[in-house]
């Protein structure tokens, strides 16, 4: 029996004021979350604090809480990725993107259908990170 391999990521979702951040990609119509994949021989937490130092510079954060996860076949990948969405907390660090992203934007639940997202699942964790994040600090 041949079992079928899986790439690991993981996707930040910040919240500001009601407000979750968003990246669009270089030379993409398509946006994402910050965040992205787990490189061989990294542990998880390692793999996710060098994506957001490396994507959106930032360094200080508090991983509060696993939102969600998806699996979904990647084209620009080839491959079959399970997505973890991360609810993490940073309340005023400055966002500086890396070339990976050309845009970034601060969007509210009801905006979110104007952006096409690369991941499937981004609108879905997206509400429910910011419901949770209403539930943990309102």
């Amino acid at each position: 029996m041949a079992f079928q391999l899986f790439q690991c990521s993981q996707q930040a979702v910040l919240v500001r004021n009601n407000r979750v951040l968003i990246l669009k990609f270089t030379g993409q119509e398509e946006w994402g979350l910050p965040g992205g994949r787990i490189d061989v021989g990294e542990k998880r937490d390692e793999a996710f604090a060098r994506e957001l130092k490396e994507e959106i510079s930032l360094t200080r954060f508090r991983r509060v809480a696993t939102i969600d996860y998806d699996v979904h076949y990647s084209k620009s990948a080839n491959a079959w990725v399970i997505g973890a969405g991360i609810l993490i907390q940073n309340d005023d660090d400055l966002i500086v993107l890396s070339d990976e992203h050309e845009q970034q934007a601060w969007v509210e639940i009801d905006e979110l259908e104007s952006y096409p997202f690369a991941w499937p699942h981004a609108r879905d964790l997206i509400r429910k990170g910011v419901e949770l994040s209403k539930e943990l600090y309102e």
